[in-house]
């Protein structure tokens, strides 16, 4: 499977479905952006790249090759201290009890996050998981002032 990033940076946004609690949850690493976050290297291919960044982050018992990438998604995010990002989706078929690191639903790392442009890819992320056709979506900044 060959996929290009068209950008330095990368999130990999990697979901867990555990047979004690059937909702996804998801890696975070506690930054403002959820997910695993890497520096994408030019000559290598993107797929391996965050296949290793999971290993690298989950350990030596989780093989590379469990790992199910949504090859049709691919969100980018504006991030103003790093530049453009790509977000990438995946799920984890298979993971040893009690996994390593912080793990949470969709809805709650989106109300973790700030309310601005940056969650659009995230909400993008939740529609395909969500089995929905990956439609544009527009971010639209309302006029907060109260209605009169």
């Amino acid at each position: 499977m060959h996929i290009q990033c068209s950008t330095e940076s990368a999130i990999l946004l990697a979901g867990y479905l555990s047979p004690d609690f059937p909702v996804l949850r998801f890696i975070t690493e506690g930054k403002e952006l959820p997910g695993l976050h890497l520096t994408i290297r030019p000559n290598v291919m993107v797929v391996d790249q965050l296949r290793q960044r999971l290993v690298e982050f989950l350990g030596a018992g989780f093989t590379a090759t469990s790992i199910d990438l949504a090859t049709q998604f691919a969100g980018t995010i504006d991030d103003p201290i790093v530049g453009p990002t790509t977000l990438y989706l995946a799920s984890i078929p298979a993971l040893a009890p009690n996994p390593p690191g912080k793990w949470a639903t969709i809805p709650e790392l989106l109300r973790a996050m700030k309310a601005d442009r940056r969650r659009v890819a995230y909400l993008q992320a939740w529609q395909v998981l969500s089995s929905g056709i990956k439609d544009d979506i527009e971010a639209i900044e309302t006029d907060k002032s109260p209605l009169v």
